[in-house]
C-alpha cells in the first residue's frame, strides 16, 4: 500500500476485489499472486504493449490525428476519433 502510494480505502477495495477474483491469495501474513493472477497480468501487459504499438503507428501517420483512447467504446465523450476514422476510410 505504501509503495504504491495508495490510501487505505482504495487499497482495501482492490485487495478485496483481487481476492474475490482469485488473482491473489493470502498465505500466512503475506499475499501471493495466483496462477490466474499471473495469466491476467501477462494478458494486461500484452494488451498495453499492443496499444503502445498501435499508438506509435498512428502517430507516424499524420492522417490519423487522434489517440487510441478516443476510439475505445467506453469513451462516450469523444467523437473526434470516430470522425477521423470515417474520414480516413
Amino acid at each position: 500500500m505504501y509503495a504504491a502510494n495508495m490510501n487505505p480505502v482504495t487499497f482495501n477495495k482492490y485487495l478485496s476485489k483481487y481476492l474475490s477474483e482469485v488473482l491473489i491469495e493470502k498465505q500466512g501474513d503475506f499475499y501471493q499472486i495466483t496462477k490466474k493472477g499471473e495469466q491476467t497480468l501477462e494478458m494486461c501487459e500484452k494488451i498495453l504493449e499492443k496499444i503502445s504499438e498501435i499508438e506509435e503507428l498512428m502517430s507516424a501517420n499524420s492522417v490519423l490525428d487522434f489517440s487510441l483512447a478516443e476510439l475505445l467504446p467506453f469513451n462516450s465523450n469523444s467523437n473526434k476519433g470516430k470522425r477521423a476514422l470515417k474520414e480516413y476510410v
